[in-house]
């Protein structure tokens, strides 16, 4: 899944709710299609710029996560230069979700009670050895799939994002509002094209788990809070208190619209044209 997929159009009006909390900038793009706001422009959609606008985007973003003031001899500032590294994530993760979607669909086909009862105990139980090598995908239970997607970005990556883009999201969060504001709304221009793709597929199983949760007993909300422990890297938590920012970081990062360029960048982007 791309900047150009599309998402599931059918979202009900509590799952509405969790992206409407965001401002309009970055609402998602189906739902600002759902709710008909029409005067954002579309001259602000990344997949329609030219690729060197893209390019300066993508390097103006990731700028803003690697350089770093700090506190020098005589109060003057020494600029640290870190290099944001991208995870090498296995194709095989994407084979495994599409299994996961098609199972879902299968078993609300037949909402049988063994049906009904695996579909209650997603990313709840044990892979029982399942690992991201195996190729039999298709004849594994829809609860073993699920537990293999979460150990896999948990053990095998230590979470989606870079420890240079979790924390400084978490320090802006604790000590600046505003540039936190601003700083993750540049999160989706700094991904490699992998990290976005698996980011993206996952929001789009979480929708699909939030569409029928009167079976899954599981709501958007809960699945990105139960992933915040999976998509954040282990160096990240270090108190209780930081759990709950990195939860709240991580919902609004799944409010941010994947495609349209926030407000901050615009301006700028049309001075370099």
């Amino acid at each position: 899944m791309s900047r150009n997929s599309k998402m599931p159009a059918e979202i009900d009006v509590k799952t509405n709710d969790f992206f409407k909390k965001r401002d309009i900038n970055i609402y998602r793009s189906d739902v600002i299609k759902n709710y008909k706001l029409d005067n954002v422009d579309n001259s602000t959609n990344f997949t329609q710029l030219p690729t060197k606008d893209k390019e300066y985007i993508t390097n103006f973003c990731k700028k803003q996560f690697e350089l770093e003031l700090s506190n020098s001899y005589f109060h003057c500032f020494k600029v640290k230069n870190y290099t944001i590294i991208h995870k090498n994530i296995n194709p095989k993760i994407f084979e495994v979700l599409d299994v996961i979607n098609h199972k879902i669909k299968h078993l609300l086909e037949m909402p049988n009670k063994d049906n009904l009862d695996e579909l209650k105990n997603l990313f709840r139980v044990d892979d029982k050895g399942l690992d991201i090598s195996d190729a039999d995908f298709e004849n594994k239970k829809l609860s073993q799939l699920c537990t293999l997607v979460k150990k896999y970005i948990l053990n095998n990556l230590d979470g989606l994002f870079d420890n240079r883009i979790s924390m400084k999201l978490l320090r802006s969060y604790k000590y600046n509002k505003v540039n936190y504001g601003i700083l993750i709304s540049y999160v989706p221009f700094i991904l490699s094209h992998d990290e976005l793709k698996l980011l993206e597929s996952l929001l789009s199983l979480f929708l699909i788990i939030d569409k029928h949760k009167e079976y899954t007993h599981m709501t958007i909300t809960g699945l990105i809070r139960l992933f915040s422990l999976v998509l954040f890297d282990s160096k990240c938590f270090t108190s209780l208190e930081t759990l709950l920012y990195l939860e709240n970081i991580l919902i609004d990062i799944f409010r941010l619209d994947f495609s349209r360029i926030p407000k901050t960048l615009v301006k700028r982007i049309f001075k370099c044209v």
